[in-house]
């Protein structure tokens, strides 16, 4: 049995950051107070950068899991925070999230498979390492080493009470693929079917699928954008700082 909520809507901007806290919290950037994937910090003078997106750094990465960055930044209690105030003693793991405060176990991808996709994200570095064309195979391999991950675990007693699993490259995909982010989407999920096959088996095997409720969240989607003057972000004058400006900013 399914059910779609067609009435949730992302953050505006719909950075990935800012969305998905807004999604393990339950409460909009306001409050939570991560606003994007890059932002300034004014009361601390400080950019926080979770999702570098204008500089190459490894470093600011991979610290979102090693040293908790991004859980140090978010000020709302998180929805793992909020089980455990009711459930003391509940078990829950976090594959591949940013956002993990209040779990018990992180799992992740081997840390090269991390750096490759996610340091410094840009899109024609991404082209430039992979033979100048967009390719879902960087993408696919994160995803099947986090899946790998949890399958190995869930081997294993205990099994988790509560599980998320980050699937990245469907998004990072559709960022970059030449043919679009609409027949990126199909494409990857294709992709990327028979590794969530894997968590399913697995599940199963230890007879918990059929008792599990399962739900599947998105930060954004991905729409076209026509390459055109008309429809372009920049202003006839600069780089899309001008469209704040035309609209009578103060910058």
């Amino acid at each position: 049995h399914a059910y779609l909520d067609d009435h949730l809507l992302s953050t505006l901007p719909s950075t990935t950051m800012a969305a998905w806290v807004s999604a393990m919290t339950g409460v909009p950037p306001a409050e939570h107070g991560v606003t994007g994937n890059e932002y300034f910090i004014r009361e601390r003078r400080e950019l926080a950068c979770p999702a570098p997106i204008s500089f190459t750094d490894s470093d600011a990465t991979l610290s979102v899991y090693t040293d908790h960055y991004l859980d140090r930044l978010v000020e709302a209690p998180t929805v793992y925070e909020r089980m455990r105030r009711r459930e003391p003693n509940i078990l829950i793991w976090v594959a591949m999230n940013h956002l993990f405060r209040g779990a018990d176990h992180l799992l992740l991808a081997k840390r090269s498979a991390i750096v490759k996709a996610f340091a410094g994200f840009v899109e024609h570095e991404v082209a430039d390492k992979i033979g100048g064309h967009s390719s879902p195979k960087l993408y696919e391999r994160l995803d099947a080493a986090a899946i790998d991950a949890v399958v190995d675990h869930l081997a294993k007693d205990p099994l988790p009470d509560v599980l998320t699993l980050y699937i990245s490259g469907t998004d990072l995909y559709a960022h970059v693929a030449e043919e679009g982010p609409d027949q990126a989407r199909r494409t990857y999920m294709h992709l990327i079917d028979k590794q969530l096959g894997r968590v399913a088996s697995a599940l199963r095997s230890r007879g918990r699928l059929d008792r599990e409720w399962v739900v599947v969240l998105a930060d954004h989607g991905h729409t076209p954008v026509l390459d055109d003057r008309k429809h372009a972000l920049a202003g006839s004058d600069g780089p899309p700082v001008s469209v704040l400006r035309q609209a009578g900013f103060r910058l």
